[in-house]
């Protein structure tokens, strides 16, 4: 991981339009991230909503989410 790739990480994190009452999850947006890095592909999460907003501040990244 670059300066860089954390500043982007950064960024989801605070372009991210989460559900009411959810706080910002570091880990969720790291996950989404590297994800999208490999191509995209589904996360696994208790967290559906958190996981597509975080999706979602990365144009064209083919992120989905699964709960479990």
């Amino acid at each position: 991981m670059t300066i860089e790739d954390w500043k982007t990480i950064g960024d989801m994190i605070g372009a991210a339009v989460l559900p009411p009452k959810e706080r910002p999850d570091p880990v969720d947006a790291l996950a989404v991230f590297v994800a999208a890095a490999h191509g995209g592909g589904t996360v696994l999460t208790s967290d559906t909503h958190d996981i597509e907003a975080y999706a979602a501040t990365l144009p064209g990244a083919d992120v989905s989410a699964v709960a479990v």
